[in-house]
C-alpha cells in the first residue's frame, strides 16, 4: 500500500485489498494517503491487519478518516500473533 503513494497516475485503482498486514510494517499515515490518491471515487476496500492494541486500531481507523474516505466499517476480532502474544484483529471495508 505504501508504494501506491508514488504513483502518478491517481484514480486508476477500482479494488484495494490487504490481507493479513500487521500494524508495525506499515506507515498507516502514509500508506492510507497513497491509496485515497491512487483509488477512483466509487472504488471499494477491504484491510485486513493484526494490531497488539485497541488504540493501534484507532490509529488505523483515524488514517482513514484524515486520508479523506467517507464510508468505511471497522469490524474487530480477538485473535493471536502468536501463541506467547495475544492480538486484536481489524478488518476495515469501505469506499472511496
Amino acid at each position: 500500500m505504501e508504494r501506491q503513494c508514488r504513483w502518478k497516475d491517481r484514480f486508476q485503482v477500482t479494488y484495494l485489498e490487504g490481507q493479513k498486514l500487521r500494524y508495525v510494517d506499515i506507515n498507516w499515515q502514509l500508506a492510507v494517503k497513497g491509496a485515497y490518491k491512487s483509488m477512483a471515487p466509487g472504488a471499494r476496500f477491504n484491510i485486513n491487519a493484526w494490531t497488539e492494541t485497541k488504540a493501534e486500531v484507532n490509529v488505523m481507523i483515524k488514517a482513514f478518516e484524515d486520508a479523506g474516505f467517507k464510508e468505511k466499517n471497522a469490524f474487530l476480532y480477538k485473535g493471536s500473533l502468536s501463541a506467547s502474544r495475544p492480538g486484536v484483529g481489524c478488518f476495515v471495508t469501505g469506499v472511496r
